[in-house]
């Protein structure tokens, strides 16, 4: 694997976390715009791997 995808997979794991922790510090935005941020990251990470 190229450090260039490894790098992309970094950056969109860090996106990911960023994401779950904002999900978990506002009520008042409805978990389906949560979930399709992170499925849409993690759709992205499995198609680099």
């Amino acid at each position: 694997m190229s450090s260039v995808i490894r790098t992309r997979i970094l950056e969109l794991e860090d996106k990911l976390m960023d994401v779950i922790i904002i999900s978990n510090n506002y009520d008042r935005i409805p978990v389906p715009v949560f979930e399709q941020e992170m499925n849409s990251i993690l759709r992205e990470i499995e198609h680099l791997e």
